[in-house]
């Protein structure tokens, strides 16, 4: 039996990626995506519960970066790069496709790493509307890094694939 890697061929790739990105892009610094609609429609309590959650998430990641965003944003990059390698010179497809979900989603994650290291010392400050709505904000930009993210997988796919895509009659 012979390992088949042929990531952008297989539909448990693109199951996954779908899962991958509905999971990534649910939560908004930690924050639930239902707690948060709740949130902003009902106000009152909700507003409050997700407003005390939102706070212990985000002052949660700062301390967590503070401690070890270093060595994890190098293991990270290491990592992506290893995956790259293997992708682009070995041309590994399930290393490609394991870029193509990973990278952007490393990206993700630091631009939350880094809003939540920024608004943390200022957070008593901010006030429960405007942190609610910089949380609704953030999910948009994450479903919106998901969407971006399987175009651009897409279209690795069809440039690395080109040979096998004709050789089936085109698209």
């Amino acid at each position: 039996m012979q390992f088949d890697d042929t990531a952008f061929f297989s539909i448990w790739y693109w199951l996954l990626t779908a899962v991958f990105w509905s999971v990534g892009s649910y939560f908004a610094h930690g924050v639930p995506w239902d707690m948060l609609r709740r949130a902003l429609i009902h106000g009152g309590d909700e507003a409050d519960a997700c407003d005390r959650y939102a706070r212990v998430m985000i002052l949660r990641t700062d301390a967590w970066l503070a401690r070890w965003g270093v060595p994890a944003g190098a293991a990270v990059g290491f990592a992506l790069a290893a995956l790259a390698v293997a992708g682009f010179l070995a041309r590994s497809e399930l290393a490609l496709g394991l870029l193509m979900l990973l990278a952007p989603a490393a990206g993700m994650l630091a631009v939350q790493g880094a809003e939540a290291r920024r608004i943390a010392p200022r957070l008593h400050e901010i006030h429960i509307e405007p942190l609610l709505v910089a949380l609704h904000r953030r999910r948009a930009a994450n479903q919106l890094t998901g969407m971006v993210a399987a175009v651009v997988a897409v279209a690795v796919l069809g440039y690395l694939n080109m040979d096998r895509i004709a050789a089936q009659g085109g698209w």
